[in-house]
């Protein structure tokens, strides 16, 4: 009879219980008995389980049975990618956990970074915008040491996605002093918040301070373009050029940006070359029609 292992490989791709849940569903499980099966990949005479690893645990300790399902898998990648996606499903998965599953997974898929945010966006239901944002947390999640990752995960102490990407995204020195200000571990009701440096709001200037009136310079005439009718037959296909130029431009951006999670500048511009390649594409379009 073969025995079922925790593999801990597998199991680091799983979110973390924090007490009280961990509590919760001992109780439960003693109350109710264990009614989810274990979910396991049967590899090298061996049961490795992918879901159920608490459950497991728990009917060890109380000697409670259990059903057993096998999944078989050609490679440990597949598995893990099977419990990703499974992660992904569960309606008692934080959107802080999600968002992790989203990121490994991500790593996983095959594909260019284009095809692998068309996966995303299908398997969460997010929009690209959204997905982005996921990424960014991700990668500022990973920086943290392992002790705070363990902490936020369990949440032990509350947080939102904004403030992690703020702690991750803040320059060493700074991050290192935001970190030792937190106590190991967090106190009861802590708030990753309460912890990060205050963020100054913008200085109005004094009256005194402003410039002199021969200082200041002069205002920006904003020169309104020729309306497109106007314009000569021979634009149409400058302006059709320029517009392959830009989309093709954006697609190898984005491609190229994908594999190292954009920055908010970087976001900016591939929107701005967007839009341009919109426009030019609108003008275009009426030039034909009206001439």
């Amino acid at each position: 009879m073969l025995t079922l292992r925790i593999d801990d490989e597998l199991r680091a791709f799983l979110p973390s219980l924090d007490a009280a849940t961990d509590a919760a569903l001992e109780e439960q499980l003693l109350t109710e008995g264990i009614r989810d099966p274990i979910v396991v990949w049967e590899h090298d005479g061996q049961q490795l389980i992918l879901d159920g690893h608490r459950r497991f645990r728990i009917a060890q300790k109380h000697d409670l049975p259990f059903a057993v399902v096998v999944l078989r898998f050609a490679t440990k990648a597949e598995a893990m990618d099977w419990i990703l996606r499974n992660q992904l499903v569960r309606r008692n998965v934080t959107q802080q956990q999600r968002n992790l599953c989203l990121a490994r997974l991500r790593q996983m898929l095959p594909g260019t970074a284009s095809e692998k945010l068309v996966q995303l966006i299908e398997l969460s239901d997010l929009s690209r915008r959204q997905v982005y944002r996921v990424l960014n947390y991700a990668e500022a999640f990973a920086r943290l040491p392992g002790w705070l990752q363990d902490a936020i995960s369990r949440n032990e102490i509350a947080s939102t996605a904004d403030e992690v990407t703020r702690l991750g995204n803040m320059p060493d020195a700074e991050q290192a002093a935001a970190i030792r200000s937190i106590p190991r571990p967090p106190p009861k009701g802590a708030k990753l918040r309460d912890y990060l440096p205050l963020v100054a709001p913008p200085v109005e200037p004094d009256e005194e301070d402003e410039a002199p009136e021969e200082a200041r310079p002069e205002p920006v005439q904003v020169i309104q373009p020729t309306p497109p009718a106007k314009l000569p037959r021979a634009v149409p296909g400058a302006l059709m050029a320029v517009l392959e130029k830009r989309l093709g431009e954006t697609a190898k951006a984005t491609d190229a940006l994908g594999e190292v999670h954009p920055s908010a500048h970087h976001r900016r511009m591939l929107m701005l070359l967007s839009k341009a390649g919109e426009v030019l594409e609108q003008w275009a379009r009426h030039i034909k029609e009206h001439g």
